[in-house]
């Protein structure tokens, strides 16, 4: 099967990158980009699916050697130093020493530089955290806009996550009014945060409101 002639031309995965971005492309999608072409009687993207399916998973497939991914069918010499190339940047991007850590330590610190971000606005945010399996911070999301309530496109912000292969997260919440307490909004939020993460097999570790100066987090609080 020819995969120019079996795929549109925008949705093949070089093409859609291009045109949507490539944060919008699925995994088999930006594994087939790697793998870069196909074979007789199979395409890339039919290549990148076998292979992810094969290993039962991205995160089993990323801890293959090259011995292993070479014997798969499809997969030359080439394509398989790439794909083990790719994962091993990968490795050493996780392993760098992160300065952001969140636990109960060091947690007023974290929280400073975002208040400090707050001091000036008008209106309300959200802070995702990222967190690594040590607890370390490896990427910050902002979601602004809001004016005295959280409206969040859970959706939205889960594809994030899912985007960047993180198990762990924690929400911090600025309440413009300054009063700490969290409101009807808040909770609601949080019940709806928490089943669906839950569902999805993440797990919020914190849920903080944040003022100028101080904060209230629902860990410490035992809402969690």
């Amino acid at each position: 099967m020819n995969f120019k002639l079996s795929v549109p031309k925008s949705e093949r995965p070089r093409e859609k990158a291009l045109l949507y971005g490539i944060d919008k492309l699925t995994n088999y999608e930006l594994l087939a980009i790697i793998i870069n072409s196909g074979v007789k009687n199979k395409n890339v993207l039919q290549i990148s699916q076998d292979l992810i399916n094969h290993f039962g998973g991205l995160n089993f497939l990323a801890n293959q050697n090259y011995t292993e991914l070479v014997k798969i069918s499809g997969l030359n010499k080439i394509k398989a130093l790439n794909i083990c190339a790719v994962f091993e940047l990968s490795k050493r991007i996780n392993s760098l020493e992160y300065k952001d850590k969140y636990d109960k330590s060091n947690l007023e610190i974290l929280l400073k530089k975002f208040q400090i971000l707050i001091s000036e606005i008008n209106n309300e945010n959200l802070f995702v955290l990222f967190l690594n399996e040590q607890n370390y911070v490896i990427h910050t999301e902002k979601f602004e806009g809001y004016s005295n309530s959280i409206g969040l496109d859970l959706t939205n912000l889960f594809s994030k996550l899912l985007k960047f292969d993180v198990k762990k997260f924690i929400i911090i919440h600025n309440h413009v009014n300054n009063i700490l307490e969290p409101s009807y909004e808040d909770l609601n939020f949080y019940n709806n945060l928490k089943t669906r993460s839950d569902f999805l097999k993440l797990k919020v570790l914190d849920f903080i409101i944040i003022s100028k100066k101080e904060y209230f987090s629902f860990r410490e609080n035992f809402l969690i």
